[in-house]
């Protein structure tokens, strides 16, 4: 739940602009059904598009699912508006978003841990990214947690965070995974023999 309103808090804190003219492209198109995530996934829940956004996205939506023993995913999907100046602005919100989730994972941060992931091969679809991973404390569990902010060309941001025993492996594995998986399922939805899911 302190996810949900971190998410929602950080959305809301930079300023709002009113979104009026109707989206070319959905955001929630990229919310994949949680089969993709793994099986025995469900969606917990789907967090209505805010009026306001900043004015660096025309659109967003934000998605949470459950799995089997305590596994989870939050995904948010931004839509970036046109121009260099929304572009800059998108990436720089969207980079304090992954630090509020980042200031959530239980470890001494260590920039060390980004550098080396910089190296790795980027989810598939993503110009840029952006990752980590540590462990989420919940009570008395701990979970292995990973986190993948996504530029995705050419206009849109992703934010996966993926936290227990997500298929595709611990930590950031799993949080690529569902960045792919997102991607993956907006390219099926907009595809044209596309046919209505969950």
């Amino acid at each position: 739940m302190r996810y949900v309103v971190v998410m929602i808090s950080v959305l809301l804190l930079f300023g709002a602009v009113q979104v009026v003219a109707a989206q070319e492209k959905s955001a929630s198109a990229f919310l994949p059904p949680a089969n993709r995530i793994g099986e025995d996934w469900g969606r917990v829940r789907k967090v209505p598009t805010p009026s306001d956004l900043p004015a660096a996205f025309t659109d967003a939506a934000y998605a949470t699912y459950g799995g089997p023993r305590g596994a989870r995913v939050v995904l948010a999907v931004f839509v970036v508006a046109e121009g260099i100046t929304a572009v800059r602005d998108s990436w720089e919100l969207a980079n304090g978003y992954f630090e509020a989730y980042r200031s959530e994972i239980d470890y001494q941060y260590d920039s060390n841990r980004e550098d080396a992931l910089e190296e790795r091969e980027r989810p598939e679809g993503c110009a840029d990214a952006r990752r980590t991973y540590g462990v989420d404390t919940i009570g008395f569990e701990s979970f292995y947690v990973g986190l993948t902010l996504c530029a995705a060309d050419p206009d849109v941001i992703l934010l996966a965070y993926a936290s227990g025993p997500v298929p595709g492996g611990p930590g950031y594995q799993a949080s690529d995974d569902v960045v792919e998986a997102a991607l993956m399922s907006h390219k099926a939805m907009t595809s044209p023999s596309a046919t209505p899911t969950e």
